[in-house]
């Protein structure tokens, strides 16, 4: 065991030496390697750094040299700005001494352009040679800018090439040391191994006598055995006898403790039994009561609603009767304009050919006293201004009809375009159109006139015919597929509740049964509409005033009432929802 204990270390201490030298010269290369590239990069800088330097010079003597130029130029700039000065002040004094001599002012102005030309040229010099200077700066600048960067990157490879050495005298030191550590070792080696000969021997003689002491303590060890495993079945017969024990006194006191057990748990559960059965009973309760107040506001509310949307129904068939009779007035009032346009018409020829006989009559007046006092030079004059009365009052009066016969055709028109834009309201007629009917009594001038009321007639007639027939049509289609409808919504959700309430309850049935014939008819909302009787549509048609705010109200009215209804046609569609989604989920 000693001599592969020895062996074993001597291997050990043979791998390290053999490590630590192929360590060492991995150093001693990889640091040799480095040096010789810092080397490199330190002979790259350098010429970098001298073509730097000779391009730094070379840029600063071109500044220089810029700069010389732009203090030339500058001077002759001055110099430039002088002699204009001066030639400006002699011209200015020659003009003041001889005013009349052109030649001399001509030489001065050749001179003065010159001079201008030279100065143009020296600012665009100074300029050129000013661009090159800030050229030069920035390229001095940037110059500058690298030769800090390589003296900086310089330092760096002095600092490295530095530390390199240092690196490699430490490694020189190292390498050193090993060897002598080597030396050392090998010594010891041959020391070791004298040992280890020595030791060999006293191994040998310890064996010889381990083995003899082996024998005896085998003996021993055999004697030992036998008394344990003695000891080892009288130990194993007495635990089994103490677990024997044990068990039946533990089986006892389980048996004990499960009786105990049993008896609670049966009492346990005969408590549990009885609440939950209690439980059981009041959840059954609350359920049915809950089922039957949810199912009493059910139908409280869809007979509210039935009730709300029959009182609507009714109100809307009174309503639409209403607006019928008022829509059948104003066609007869429409019907009875149009005859009185064709008497005012009629009436109005009558007065056109009267004045055409007066104008005749006087026109044969004038001629007659024309004739009459030829002679005399006064009743001439007279005779004149009567004439010229005569016509302007005859202008007058041409114009005076034609103004009335625009007007009459404008109102005509606008009563036209009112009844096809709302044929299905009210046709109220405006109060203008009343006052040029009572206006067309007067005179008309010309035959064009009566031509033009008689088409205009025509046509309102024509329109107001064919509009009436299409108004009534579509009032009574419209009037009769509501009145269907809201039928069959009624029947519907009167047949869908009395359902409901027979599964339910049939005493409950009865009672809202009742409820629903005795309840009282639902009051006008103040939103809606209010009746108007038949006798005052009249009255109101008659007024083109009191036409126009019934117009505005009744719109008013519709309005709020069909928004009105909606809402109720949304809450019956909800309630019916939610009637089927509880029949489905019980």
């Amino acid at each position: 065991m000693l001599d592969q204990m020895g062996k074993f270390e001597e291997e050990v201490r043979q791998m390290k030496e053999v490590a630590h030298e192929a360590q060492a010269m991995d150093l001693v290369y990889n640091f040799k390697k480095r040096v010789h590239e810092l080397e490199a990069e330190v002979a790259n800088r350098r010429l970098t750094e001298s073509r730097i330097f000779d391009s730094l010079a070379s840029q600063t003597r071109e500044f220089e040299l810029t700069k010389i130029e732009l203090e030339e130029s500058k001077v002759e700039i001055s110099l430039l700005h002088e002699e204009i000065e001066s030639l400006v002040a002699s011209s200015e004094q020659n003009n003041w001494r001889c005013d009349g001599s052109c030649s001399g002012k001509i030489a001065l102005e050749k001179e003065l352009g010159c001079l201008r030309f030279e100065l143009g040229l020296a600012k665009a010099n100074l300029a050129m040679i000013q661009e090159r200077e800030r050229f030069a700066s920035s390229k001095a600048k940037a110059l500058h800018d690298e030769m800090h960067l390589v003296r900086n990157e310089l330092k760096f490879a002095t600092c490295a090439e530095e530390k390199s050495q240092k690196a490699l005298d430490d490694l020189a030191l190292a390498l050193k040391e090993i060897a002598a550590e080597a030396y050392d070792a090998k010594e010891k080696l041959s020391a070791s191994q004298l040992e280890l000969e020595q030791v060999k021997d006293e191994a040998g003689q310890l064996k010889h006598m381990v083995r003899n002491a082996e024998a005896r303590y085998q003996k021993l060890l055999n004697e030992a055995k036998k008394e344990t495993e003695l000891h080892r079945e009288t130990a194993d017969r007495l635990r089994l006898e103490l677990d024997e024990s044990r068990l039946a006194e533990n089986e006892t006191r389980y048996i004990t403790c499960i009786k105990k057990a049993e008896e609670e748990k049966k009492l346990a559960q005969d408590e549990a039994a009885t609440l939950a059965e209690s439980l059981k009973a009041a959840e059954r309760i609350t359920r049915a009561a809950k089922r039957e107040v949810y199912k009493l506001k059910q139908a409280i509310n869809e007979v509210d609603a039935a009730n709300t949307a029959a009182g609507l129904a009714r109100d809307e068939n009174i309503q639409l009767k209403d607006s019928k009779a008022k829509k059948e007035e104003s066609i007869r009032l429409l019907t009875q304009e149009n005859e009185r346009l064709g008497i005012n018409e009629v009436a109005a020829q009558e007065n056109v050919k009267k004045l055409k006989r007066l104008l005749s009559l006087s026109a044969l007046k004038t001629e007659d006293k024309e004739q009459e006092e030829e002679h005399n030079e006064d009743p001439h004059i007279k005779k004149t201004s009567s004439s010229v009365n005569l016509q302007q009052e005859q202008e007058h009066l041409e114009a005076k009809i034609q103004d009335e016969n625009l007007e009459k055709a404008k109102t005509l028109k606008d009563t036209i375009f009112e009844i096809n834009e709302s044929p299905k309201s009210e046709l109220h007629i405006p109060k203008q159109v009343s006052h040029h009917r009572r206006a067309s009594s007067f005179a008309f001038s010309d035959d064009r006139g009566t031509l033009k009321t008689k088409d205009l007639s025509m046509s309102l007639s024509k329109s107001s015919s064919s509009l009436n027939t299409k108004d009534k049509e579509q009032e009574e289609e419209r009037y009769e597929e509501l009145q269907v409808t809201k039928k069959l919504k009624l029947q519907q959700e009167q047949e869908d509740l009395k359902v409901k309430i027979q599964d339910n309850d049939p005493e409950k049935a009865e009672t809202l049964r009742r409820s629903i014939i005795e309840s009282p008819k639902p009051e006008a909302d103040p939103h809606t509409p209010t009746k108007v009787p038949h006798h005052r549509i009249s009255s109101s048609s008659s007024s083109s005033d009191d036409g126009g705010s019934l117009k505005t109200e009744d719109s008013v009215g519709d309005r709020s009432h069909i928004r009105r209804k909606r809402t109720l046609f949304r809450k019956v569609g909800d309630l019916i929802r939610r009637k089927i989604f509880h029949k489905t989920i019980h």
